[in-house]
Protein backbone atom coordinates (compact mmCIF):
# COMPACT_ATOMS: atom_id res chain seq x y z
CA UNK A 1 0.00 0.00 0.00
CA UNK A 2 1.35 3.18 -1.12
CA UNK A 3 2.62 5.84 1.40
CA UNK A 4 1.92 9.43 1.68
CA UNK A 5 4.65 11.22 4.23
CA UNK A 6 4.09 15.31 4.51
CA UNK A 7 6.48 17.73 5.85
CA UNK A 8 5.74 21.33 5.98
CA UNK A 9 8.32 24.43 6.25
CA UNK A 10 5.52 26.07 8.31
CA UNK A 11 2.61 25.92 10.90
CA UNK A 12 -0.87 25.06 9.27
CA UNK A 13 -3.87 23.04 9.97
CA UNK A 14 -4.51 20.22 7.66
CA UNK A 15 -7.93 19.41 7.39
CA UNK A 16 -8.91 15.94 5.22
CA UNK A 17 -12.66 14.31 4.85
CA UNK A 18 -12.36 13.25 7.91
CA UNK A 19 -10.09 15.32 10.46
CA UNK A 20 -8.40 17.94 11.10
CA UNK A 21 -4.31 18.16 11.72
CA UNK A 22 -2.06 20.59 13.16
CA UNK A 23 1.07 20.46 11.32
CA UNK A 24 4.63 22.59 12.15
CA UNK A 25 8.01 22.39 10.93
CA UNK A 26 9.44 19.74 13.33
CA UNK A 27 6.77 17.56 12.91
CA UNK A 28 5.89 14.49 10.36
CA UNK A 29 2.30 13.49 8.83
CA UNK A 30 2.12 10.06 7.59
CA UNK A 31 -1.04 8.42 5.63
CA UNK A 32 -1.78 5.54 4.28
CA UNK A 33 -4.60 6.55 1.60
CA UNK A 34 -5.00 9.42 -1.33
CA UNK A 35 -7.25 12.07 -0.83
CA UNK A 36 -7.51 15.83 -0.99
CA UNK A 37 -6.41 17.72 1.90
CA UNK A 38 -6.72 21.50 2.62
CA UNK A 39 -4.12 23.41 3.79
CA UNK A 40 -4.46 26.34 6.08
CA UNK A 41 -0.68 28.45 6.92
CA UNK A 42 -0.91 29.85 10.47
CA UNK A 43 0.56 33.52 11.43
CA UNK A 44 1.24 34.33 7.89
CA UNK A 45 -0.48 36.56 4.58
CA UNK A 46 -0.03 32.76 2.80
CA UNK A 47 -3.51 31.85 0.32
CA UNK A 48 -4.90 28.61 1.49
CA UNK A 49 -4.28 25.62 -0.89
CA UNK A 50 -5.56 21.95 -1.71
CA UNK A 51 -2.81 19.01 -2.30
CA UNK A 52 -4.84 16.37 -3.90
CA UNK A 53 -3.34 13.30 -2.83
CA UNK A 54 -4.86 11.32 -5.99
CA UNK A 55 -3.46 13.67 -8.46
CA UNK A 56 0.28 14.71 -7.39
CA UNK A 57 1.27 17.72 -10.04
CA UNK A 58 3.73 21.19 -9.99
CA UNK A 59 2.62 23.35 -7.76
CA UNK A 60 3.81 26.50 -6.42
CA UNK A 61 2.46 25.35 -2.74
CA UNK A 62 4.52 22.06 -2.60
CA UNK A 63 6.91 19.52 -3.68
CA UNK A 64 7.26 15.90 -4.04
CA UNK A 65 8.90 12.94 -4.50
CA UNK A 66 9.36 9.06 -4.37
CA UNK A 67 11.07 7.66 -1.75
CA UNK A 68 11.06 3.59 -1.39
CA UNK A 69 7.77 2.63 -1.58
CA UNK A 70 6.42 6.36 -0.03
CA UNK A 71 5.62 9.56 -1.47
CA UNK A 72 7.23 12.45 0.26
CA UNK A 73 5.35 15.49 0.26
CA UNK A 74 6.86 18.73 1.25
CA UNK A 75 4.68 22.07 1.94
CA UNK A 76 5.79 25.76 0.91
CA UNK A 77 4.91 28.93 1.73
CA UNK A 78 3.30 29.15 -1.96
CA UNK A 79 1.66 32.20 -3.52
CA UNK A 80 1.63 35.30 -0.89
CA UNK A 81 -1.78 37.52 -1.18
CA UNK A 82 -3.19 40.46 0.91
CA UNK A 83 -6.44 42.32 1.12
CA UNK A 84 -5.39 46.04 -0.38
CA UNK A 85 -8.17 49.17 0.38
CA UNK A 86 -7.44 51.53 -2.24
CA UNK A 87 -8.02 55.54 -2.13
CA UNK A 88 -7.38 57.43 -5.53
CA UNK A 89 -6.44 60.93 -4.92
CA UNK A 90 -7.60 63.62 -8.00
CA UNK A 91 -6.49 67.31 -7.68
CA UNK A 92 -6.56 69.18 -11.36
CA UNK A 93 -4.22 67.19 -13.32
CA UNK A 94 -2.70 65.13 -10.36
CA UNK A 95 -3.70 61.81 -9.55
CA UNK A 96 -2.09 59.35 -7.05
CA UNK A 97 -3.62 56.05 -6.21
CA UNK A 98 -2.61 54.30 -2.63
CA UNK A 99 -2.99 50.72 -2.07
CA UNK A 100 -2.73 49.77 1.57
CA UNK A 101 -2.48 45.94 3.33
CA UNK A 102 -1.78 45.19 7.12
CA UNK A 103 2.10 45.00 5.70
CA UNK A 104 2.55 47.05 2.20
CA UNK A 105 1.99 50.44 0.95
CA UNK A 106 1.59 50.65 -2.97
CA UNK A 107 2.00 53.91 -4.80
CA UNK A 108 1.32 54.62 -8.17
CA UNK A 109 1.70 57.99 -10.04
CA UNK A 110 2.21 58.81 -14.33
CA UNK A 111 4.66 56.49 -14.94
CA UNK A 112 6.09 55.45 -11.38
CA UNK A 113 5.49 52.94 -8.73
CA UNK A 114 6.44 52.80 -5.31
CA UNK A 115 6.06 49.15 -2.83
CA UNK A 116 7.14 50.00 0.88
CA UNK A 117 7.32 46.83 3.33
CA UNK A 118 6.06 48.56 6.71
CA UNK A 119 7.41 47.99 9.62
CA UNK A 120 4.65 47.16 11.67
CA UNK A 121 0.35 46.71 11.60
CA UNK A 122 -1.38 50.38 11.76
CA UNK A 123 -5.09 51.12 12.70
CA UNK A 124 -6.13 53.33 10.20
CA UNK A 125 -5.05 55.98 7.56
CA UNK A 126 -5.74 59.08 5.86
CA UNK A 127 -4.69 60.87 2.62
CA UNK A 128 -3.73 64.03 1.40
CA UNK A 129 -3.16 65.91 -2.29
CA UNK A 130 -1.70 69.09 -2.36
CA UNK A 131 0.44 70.25 -4.82
CA UNK A 132 2.66 68.15 -6.32
CA UNK A 133 2.93 66.11 -2.74
CA UNK A 134 1.08 63.13 -1.89
CA UNK A 135 0.39 62.38 1.72
CA UNK A 136 -0.67 59.23 3.56
CA UNK A 137 -0.75 59.16 7.16
CA UNK A 138 -0.64 55.81 9.07
CA UNK A 139 -1.57 55.52 12.46
CA UNK A 140 -1.85 53.04 15.61
CA UNK A 141 -1.35 53.27 19.61
CA UNK A 142 2.39 53.53 19.09
CA UNK A 143 2.18 56.58 17.44
CA UNK A 144 2.08 57.83 13.68
CA UNK A 145 3.73 57.71 9.98
CA UNK A 146 3.63 60.12 7.59
CA UNK A 147 5.11 59.09 3.93
CA UNK A 148 5.36 62.25 1.14
CA UNK A 149 5.50 61.44 -1.87
CA UNK A 150 6.49 63.45 -4.99
CA UNK A 151 4.16 62.35 -7.57
CA UNK A 152 6.18 63.75 -10.63
CA UNK A 153 9.89 62.45 -9.15
CA UNK A 154 8.64 59.23 -7.09
CA UNK A 155 10.90 61.10 -4.31
CA UNK A 156 9.52 60.06 -1.08
CA UNK A 157 10.16 61.15 2.63
CA UNK A 158 8.74 59.33 5.72
CA UNK A 159 8.08 61.00 8.84
CA UNK A 160 7.45 59.55 12.31
CA UNK A 161 5.93 61.09 15.76
CA UNK A 162 3.83 60.11 18.35
CA UNK A 163 0.95 61.94 17.15
CA UNK A 164 0.10 63.77 13.65
CA UNK A 165 -2.60 65.93 11.75
CA UNK A 166 -2.97 67.28 8.18
CA UNK A 167 -3.94 71.00 8.52
CA UNK A 168 -4.69 73.06 5.38
CA UNK A 169 -1.41 74.02 4.47
CA UNK A 170 0.11 70.94 5.26
CA UNK A 171 0.99 68.48 8.49
CA UNK A 172 2.18 68.67 12.16
CA UNK A 173 4.35 66.33 14.19
CA UNK A 174 4.74 66.09 17.51
CA UNK A 175 7.54 64.18 19.57
CA UNK A 176 8.63 64.26 23.65
CA UNK A 177 6.47 67.99 23.55
CA UNK A 178 7.57 68.96 20.22
CA UNK A 179 5.50 70.66 17.52
CA UNK A 180 6.85 70.53 13.75
CA UNK A 181 4.88 71.90 11.05
CA UNK A 182 5.27 70.83 7.79
CA UNK A 183 3.97 73.47 4.74
CA UNK A 184 3.27 72.40 1.26
CA UNK A 185 3.17 74.97 -1.39
CA UNK A 186 4.31 75.08 -5.08
CA UNK A 187 8.21 74.98 -4.19
CA UNK A 188 7.39 71.39 -2.59
CA UNK A 189 7.48 70.20 1.21
CA UNK A 190 9.92 72.41 3.49
CA UNK A 191 10.08 72.68 7.29
CA UNK A 192 8.34 75.68 8.73
CA UNK A 193 11.15 76.49 11.30
CA UNK A 194 10.06 79.62 12.74
CA UNK A 195 6.96 77.59 13.96
CA UNK A 196 8.75 75.01 15.87
CA UNK A 197 8.43 75.12 19.53
CA UNK A 198 9.75 73.44 22.42
CA UNK A 199 6.50 73.00 24.98
CA UNK A 200 7.79 70.92 27.55
CA UNK A 201 11.54 71.83 28.58
CA UNK A 202 13.03 69.93 31.02
CA UNK A 203 16.28 68.37 31.09
CA UNK A 204 14.90 64.76 30.27
CA UNK A 205 13.40 66.14 26.76
CA UNK A 206 16.64 68.52 25.82
CA UNK A 207 18.47 65.77 24.06
CA UNK A 208 15.50 64.81 21.76
CA UNK A 209 14.30 67.98 20.91
CA UNK A 210 17.47 68.81 19.81
CA UNK A 211 18.14 65.95 17.81
CA UNK A 212 14.39 66.27 16.16
CA UNK A 213 15.31 70.02 15.50
CA UNK A 214 18.27 68.83 13.65
CA UNK A 215 16.49 66.49 11.37
CA UNK A 216 13.87 69.03 10.82
CA UNK A 217 16.87 71.26 9.08
CA UNK A 218 16.17 73.62 12.09
CA UNK A 219 20.20 73.94 12.74
CA UNK A 220 19.59 77.43 14.46
CA UNK A 221 16.82 76.36 16.97
CA UNK A 222 19.18 73.10 17.95
CA UNK A 223 22.21 75.32 18.75
CA UNK A 224 20.26 77.12 20.96
CA UNK A 225 19.51 74.14 23.40
CA UNK A 226 23.43 74.02 23.41
CA UNK A 227 25.44 76.16 26.48
CA UNK A 228 27.68 79.09 25.31
CA UNK A 229 30.79 76.67 26.15
CA UNK A 230 29.56 74.34 23.51
CA UNK A 231 27.64 76.26 21.37
CA UNK A 232 31.18 78.11 20.53
CA UNK A 233 32.66 75.11 19.23
CA UNK A 234 29.62 74.39 17.24
CA UNK A 235 27.91 75.71 13.82
CA UNK A 236 26.28 74.26 11.15
CA UNK A 237 29.25 72.99 9.59
CA UNK A 238 30.46 71.07 12.45
CA UNK A 239 26.92 69.85 13.88
CA UNK A 240 26.67 68.39 9.98
CA UNK A 241 29.81 66.71 9.96
CA UNK A 242 29.23 65.11 13.36
CA UNK A 243 25.58 63.76 13.01
CA UNK A 244 25.46 63.76 9.02
CA UNK A 245 21.93 63.76 7.61
CA UNK A 246 19.11 62.96 10.92
CA UNK A 247 16.51 60.26 9.43
CA UNK A 248 15.59 58.28 12.61
CA UNK A 249 16.12 59.01 16.05
CA UNK A 250 15.88 56.03 18.71
CA UNK A 251 15.60 56.81 22.28
CA UNK A 252 17.66 54.32 24.25
CA UNK A 253 17.06 56.66 27.63
CA UNK A 254 16.66 60.59 27.74
CA UNK A 255 20.36 60.99 27.65
CA UNK A 256 21.64 58.75 25.09
CA UNK A 257 20.08 58.14 21.62
CA UNK A 258 20.62 55.71 18.15
CA UNK A 259 20.42 58.08 14.92
CA UNK A 260 19.74 56.70 11.58
CA UNK A 261 21.80 59.18 8.81
CA UNK A 262 23.24 58.79 5.64
CA UNK A 263 26.28 56.13 6.68
CA UNK A 264 24.65 54.04 8.87
CA UNK A 265 23.14 54.00 12.67
CA UNK A 266 25.25 56.23 14.96
CA UNK A 267 25.01 56.29 18.78
CA UNK A 268 25.06 59.39 21.44
CA UNK A 269 25.55 60.50 24.71
CA UNK A 270 24.29 63.80 25.99
CA UNK A 271 25.34 65.89 29.59
CA UNK A 272 22.27 68.13 30.05
CA UNK A 273 22.19 70.74 33.06
CA UNK A 274 20.27 73.77 33.80
CA UNK A 275 18.13 73.14 30.41
CA UNK A 276 21.23 72.99 28.19
CA UNK A 277 23.29 70.69 26.64
CA UNK A 278 26.88 70.92 27.78
CA UNK A 279 28.12 68.13 26.08
CA UNK A 280 27.54 65.08 22.82
CA UNK A 281 29.70 62.30 22.63
CA UNK A 282 30.03 59.80 20.01
CA UNK A 283 31.68 56.60 21.71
Amino acid sequence: MEKFILKTSFDCLIKSSSEEMLLSPNETLELEYAEKLNVYPLGSHACAFVVDLNKLEKSSFYDYTEIDDSTLICLQNGIKCETFKVATLISGDNKCTFEVSKSTLVVQSGNWKRVIELQEEFENFTTLLKEDIALIKLDNNRGASIYAFNIKSGEVKTFNGESAKFNDNGFELENGGLCTKYVIDSQGLKCENDNITSVAACNETIAYNFLSFLKNGATAKALSMCDNKLKANLDASTLKQFFGKVSYIYPLSAYTYAIKNESGLKYYRFTVFNQKIVDIECP
